[in-house]
């Protein structure tokens, strides 16, 4: 059996395509292909503007996650239904808190799985501080960002 890992050499060289796809060639002639994950590190100091949101955003996902359990909902339709109308009370864009809806919806979509295989589950909380959106951010200037 071939191992899949091979390790890159002076003898070759690899590119990678806007499509994300890896390319090792030997020499003139063999190529290998693999499909590789597009993924950027970047260090960031947030503002307390942007702390004070990650807060909003994860006391909403808990809020959601509360009453999921509470009402044995972990569909996103049901806690959408449930919920969107108990996060009025946070001062927040509405996307924000269908995205804080969806987030609760996958917690408790991963405790329902965790339950159903015998494993032992706590009570699920959004502990971190976290931002998930996929219809943009509000910058202070009130220009939209893509995601």
């Amino acid at each position: 059996m071939m191992s899949v890992y091979k390790s890159i050499t002076l003898e070759g060289s690899v590119n990678l395509s806007s499509d994300a796809s890896l390319t090792y060639t030997v020499g003139s002639g063999s190529c290998r292909s693999l499909l590789a994950v597009k993924s950027v590190w970047q260090y960031y100091v947030p503002s307390q503007e942007v702390l004070v949101l990650l807060e909003v955003f994860r006391r909403m996902v808990n809020e959601s996650i509360r009453i999921g359990i509470a009402n044995d909902a972990s569909s996103l339709r049901k806690l959408s239904l449930l919920s969107y109308n108990q996060l009025a009370q946070y001062d927040s864009p509405s996307y924000y808190k269908l995205s804080a809806i969806s987030r609760a919806a996958g917690i408790l979509a991963s405790r329902k799985k965790s339950l159903r295989r015998g494993l032992p589950t706590k009570t699920p909380y959004a502990v971190r501080q976290q931002l998930v959106s996929c219809y943009g951010f509000k910058t202070p200037i009130g220009q939209e960002t893509g995601t």
